[in-house]
Order: C-alpha cells, then structure tokens, then sequence
C-alpha cells in the first residue's frame, strides 16, 4: 500500500467504516510528520494559533465578553414575534417617568379570577361581515391586530355564531366547525403575542338572523324595485329565511324574516351548541367567554316579553323568560372551568315606550334595568364574572336618547345592586376624560370601546397622554422619547396621533399676550397633512391636538381666561369665505356667508350649553370664534373637538373633497 500525505484521500482508499475514521487519521498524521520537517513546523504552528484563540475565548468568557443582544421572542405562541416588555399600554414606573407617580385608573390592571388585564380600555365585539362560511380571514387579522399594537387591555372577537343559522349576515364569523379553529387561534396568538388578553363573544341571532350586510343593504335600497325596503338575505343571497328560530313566531320587523318557534329539542340544541362552542375556545386559546344576551339576539328575545310570548316553561314568568338565559350561562360555565373568566352581554332596557312593569296588575311589560338586576343577580350566583351592559336591538320602535355616555347609568345600577359582579360600561364613551371618570365614579370597573376605536385605534396611547401618563409604545414604533424638564413636565412636542410613525417639527409661540389679558400664551401652527398633536410648555394640561388632512390652513388656537367653571377657547381662521364647521362632541355648524358669522344649525347631545360667539377681527374675512362650556360648577371639557373647513355652500365640491379634519382637544378647566 503506497503511502499518502492526505488523511482523507487515505482513508477514502481504504473504504474503512465511519468508526476507524478518527483512529486512522490520527495514524496518517503521525506518519506525516515522521516524513516531513516541513509540514511538522505548519501544523505546530496551527496548533498554537489554535491554543491561542482558545486561550482568548477563555479569557474573554470569564473577563470582559460583550454582551450579546438578540430580539426576544414573545412566549407561549407558535410564530415568532418581538416581546415587548412590559406589555403595550402598560405604564413605566414612576422613577423613569415622574408624572407617572399617580396613575389614572384607566390603566390600573383588574384581576378576573386567573386573568390579568394590564388596564380597563377593551375593544367591544364588532361585527366585520367579512368571514367566509362562518372563516374569518386576514381582514379580522388586520382589524384585531391592529388593536394588540396600540396597547388595548383587551380584545374580544366578533359576534360568532354557534351554528350556522345562528348569523347575522351570511357573512358572520362562526364558531360552529373545527374547521373555524386554525384561523381563529392565529389571530389569537398574535394577540397574545402583543401581550393583550383576548376572548370571544358566543352568539345566536335568533329571529334577526339570515339579513344582509349594511352595505349590501344599501346597494338594495339604492337599486329600488320589488323588496328593495327587505333586510332578508334570500336563499340566492346565502340566506336561510326559512330556518329563522326564536321563542315566538314575532318577527323584529316587517322587513325582517319571521321565524318559527322553537320546539323544545331545537331549544335543549342550541343550549348544547353553546357547550360544543366552549370546547372549541379551549383549543383555540381564548382568554375569557362573552355570552350574547343583548340586541335583540337569541338570548334578548327570550328574556324579553315583547318578543316571547311562549306558554311553556321557557315563557310568560320572569322566571320562566330567564330559563334558557340562565340554562346557557350555567352550562358555559361548568364547560369552561374554574380558571377563567365569563362574561354576559345584556340589554339593559327594551327603550320602549311606557313603565317597565304595570305597577296595578303586577305584569312585565317589557324588558328594563329592574328586571336586568334581577337577571344580573342570578348570572352572580351562576358564576358569571362581568355584566357588559347595552341597550336596545328588541324593538323596533325604540326611542334612544342618544348622548355622550347614555348608556352609562345602566351599568352604575347594576354596579350599585351587585357589587359583587365586574361591571362593564360601552356606547359612545369618546374621550380619554369621560372614560377616566366613569371608573373613577364607580359607574363601571372598565370601559368598552367600538366606534371610537375605529375613528381612533391609537386611542389607550392617546388617553395616555391626555391623562398625564407615560406608557409603553411598540418596540417597532420609530418613536420620539417624550422630553421632560427636571419637575417631569413635558416640554411642547409635536409628533404623530400614531405611535408606529413620530416626527418632530418646530411650532411657534407667538409674541407675548397683550396687556391686562389672562392668556398665558398663543400658539400659531400651520395644520400638516398628518395627525399631529401638540402639548403647551406651560403646563401639562392645556394642550391641543389636530387631526386630519389638512391644507395648509393657518389656525390660531389660544387659551383665554377661565371664569369659574367656564373654559374659553379661541380659534381664528382664514376663513375666506369658506364655511367653518365645529363638531364639539354635539353638533353644531357655524356658517359664514358673505363675509356674515351666522349659526346655522345646532343639535347638542349633552345637558351642557354650548355657547359661540364669532368675533370680526382688524383682518377682512377673518373671524374668532370662542367656544364656552357653562358646567354647572363641574369641570367643562370638550373632547375630540371635530373642525372642518368647507368650500362656500354654492358651489360644494364632490363629498370625498368637502372636508379637512382635524381634532382640537380642550382641556379640563
């Protein structure tokens, strides 16, 4: 056998098992360096640089090593996201962050038996009408998602129909199938991802089931002809119209399917598909369960005597109307385990017209808070953790009175009377101060958000700032550290309503106040093409934030004396003949035509008078108007101040062209 220089040829030749591999070599190497002077120096020489490298890895392990710094992974999901620590919407400690000594109870965390929410601002179920045969799709990705990176407490999936003819629309998501599980769980560990708890809302439509979609509905209204006016979704359309279910052959409207009573084994089926739903939401992950009690749905229109009129167990009595209501969240209950929380979804009233109850026979006549508390009591007992209270959806007359909070008084009562239950508050619920102060109150221990998020889903980061505390941002936001002087006062920033994209840019203040005047400073700004906001360096608390298109229109936005509890604000605008519309949480539109200050039209939502009062300025077609908020001794706030500028009346130009927005946020006096 011929002899050879390279270990690995020899071997090679040798065709020896993978065993005798590392014995021969060492054999080849010996050999080698017994036949050549040379290449003994060459591998000595590897050998100490060897033994030096590792001699310095040595030393750098146990001396200087630099840290190494690598993406943490958020824990317990399959797919790989960047943990944000602590949570989105959490607040820093008060050490990094002074003003963040007295935190505001809208981001104090609840406990509801196993589970933590890291603060009180959750995202109410809102239906999307976007899955497919029950799928939700990237739509409800995008749509959830979006809430988990701007810091809500919590999130809860739409209305999902524990079987199919328990949807809405043909479009509603569904819980019915395993196969609605793989899509469902991926939204929900993306969500946990963010660190924000997330549940689901278990429903049944009832006798409002198989309809169309708004926007459907809109293109059948506008089309006209015969059934233009139904709400019904046809066979052709993906409707099951005649397998509508309810209590009582009472259908909501005349535009609305009219359903078939149920029997007692369709009832004990529902009751049992309710139960299949909750295993479901095991597998998927789900933090907490919300039952759907409210807006006329399955559940509402057995509770409610105006849309039962059963004479079996499951009608006439209270009792007997809170039958099945009871019967599924008992069976929910046991399904789901000790561990995590259940929620109940309530209409809290019927808003029909007279007394709840016939005080002279005794008789419910329809549905309200008396009757909710009785109900509230008993979900207690069953071992229902939050009452989330609603109104309205059962009758199609109802008669809203519509206004910031109006559903607040509900859950205060039920606060009131069960002390005991978590309660929940939702329905036009805009600012970050109203929010606040429900909690604060003891009307209601969280708040639900819907509409306001979608007009605003950067709203827990915004509320924040409002309220004078830091919290955490998404490590993904390029965002600007918020600048404080050595009291913790932040100085005047300007940056973005949204976290993921901050910018600074420079605002002005303009020359000091004239003499004798109360105002404290003014501020001149050119309203950018991106939200904006901007806080006042004299104090914490005054502040504006402007929000919108923008075109470049100069606003000058200065804040006058307060008068006991009157807060005065100021803006003066170019107005040029345009029309100036002011939207102060109420409505009310201010007009100039032809160079005259005129209020056109005022409709107010709040018990507060709002007053206005446009004032000619030394400058032609220019107009201050000052806005005054009398609060009866309360403190006077305006919140998400809508201003649009309008072209002239004459010759108004297509609807997406007609505006510019932006919000003015009028501090607390």
């Amino acid at each position: 056998m011929a002899k050879d220089s390279s270990g690995a040829q020899l071997t090679q030749n040798l065709h020896l098992p993978r065993f005798l591999l590392i014995p021969v070599l060492i054999l080849t190497l010996a050999l080698t360096i017994n036949s050549s002077p040379d290449m003994t120096s060459r591998i000595l020489q590897f050998f100490r640089l060897s033994s030096t490298s590792s001699g310095q890895s040595k030393m750098s392990s146990t001396a200087a090593r630099a840290p190494v710094f690598k993406n943490v992974a958020a824990p317990g999901v399959d797919e790989y996201y960047p943990l944000n620590e602590p949570a989105l919407g959490t607040p820093y400690s008060k050490e990094e962050y002074p003003q963040n000594k007295d935190i505001p109870k809208l981001f104090d965390p609840i406990t509801i038996r196993d589970v933590t929410f890291k603060n009180r601002i959750w995202v109410s179920p809102m239906c999307q009408y976007s899955a497919v045969d029950g799928l939700m799709t990237d739509w409800h990705l995008v749509h959830l998602g979006g809430f988990a990176i701007r810091g809500a407490g919590s999130i809860m999936f739409e209305a999902s129909a524990v079987t199919p003819e328990g949807r809405i629309t043909p479009e509603d998501a569904g819980i019915w199938s395993d196969s609605h599980i793989p899509q469902m769980k991926r939204i929900v560990d993306f969500i946990h991802g963010q660190g924000t708890m997330v549940g689901i809302q278990l429903a049944h439509a009832g006798r409002k089931a198989s309809t169309l979609s708004p926007w459907v509905q809109d293109r059948r209204t506008k089309a006209g002809g015969v059934g233009s006016e139904s709400s019904i979704a046809r066979k052709e359309e993906g409707g099951w119209e005649e397998n509508v279910i309810a209590p009582s052959e009472i259908p909501f409207s005349a535009t609305y399917p009219k359903p078939r009573a149920m029997t007692e084994q369709e009832i004990d089926a529902i009751a049992q598909s309710f139960v299949d739903a909750v295993e479901r939401c095991k597998k998927i992950g789900f933090d907490f369960i919300e039952i759907h009690g409210a807006h006329g749905y399955l559940i509402h229109s057995f509770y409610s005597p105006l849309s039962n009129n059963r004479t079996d167990e499951y009608g006439g009595s209270l009792e007997n109307r809170l039958r099945l209501p009871l019967r599924i969240a008992r069976t929910v209950r046991e399904a789901w385990g000790p561990s995590k929380p259940l929620f109940f979804r309530v209409s809290a009233t019927d808003w029909a017209e007279g007394p709840e109850k016939d005080e002279k026979t005794g008789e419910w006549k329809s549905w309200g808070i008396e009757q909710t508390v009785i109900l509230a009591k008993e979900l207690k007992k069953i071992g229902v953790d939050l009452i989330d209270t609603s109104s309205g959806g059962n009758w199609v007359k109802q008669k809203i009175p519509i206004g910031p909070g109006y559903q607040v008084p509900f859950a205060e009562r039920v606060k009131k009377d069960v002390p005991d239950v978590v309660v929940g508050s939702v329905g036009l619920i805009t600012s970050p101060q109203q929010a606040e102060q429900i909690l604060q109150d003891g009307q209601a221990d969280v708040v639900f958000l819907a509409r306001e998020l979608l007009r605003h889903a950067d709203f827990p980061i915004y509320a924040a700032q409002e309220l004078g505390v830091v919290v955490k941002p998404a490590n993904q936001s390029i965002s600007v550290p918020q600048q404080r002087d050595p009291g913790g006062k932040p100085f005047m920033e300007l940056h973005r309503w949204n976290p993921g994209i901050n910018f600074r840019a420079t605002v002005s203040l303009l020359k000091p106040p004239p003499s004798g005047s109360s105002q404290r400073n003014c501020i001149e700004m050119t309203i950018p093409s991106t939200p904006c906001r901007i806080s006042s360096p004299d104090s914490d608390q005054e502040f504006l934030t402007a929000l919108g298109r923008g075109d470049d229109t100069p606003i000058l936005i200065m804040p006058s004396t307060v008068i006991e509890s009157d807060q005065l604000w100021s803006v003066e605008s170019q107005a040029d003949g345009r029309i100036a519309f002011l939207h102060l949480g109420s409505k009310l539109y201010i007009s100039l035509s032809d160079g005259e200050p005129a209020v056109d039209q005022m409709l107010f939502l709040s018990e507060k008078p709002i007053f206005f009062t446009p004032e000619q300025t030394d400058q032609p077609n220019v107009y201050r108007f000052s806005v005054a908020i009398k609060g009866n001794n309360q403190p006077a706030y305006l919140s998400y101040s809508l201003l649009r500028i309008f072209p002239p009346r004459t010759a108004l130009r297509p609807k997406e062209d007609q505006t510019s927005d932006w919000v003015l946020n009028f501090p607390t006096s």
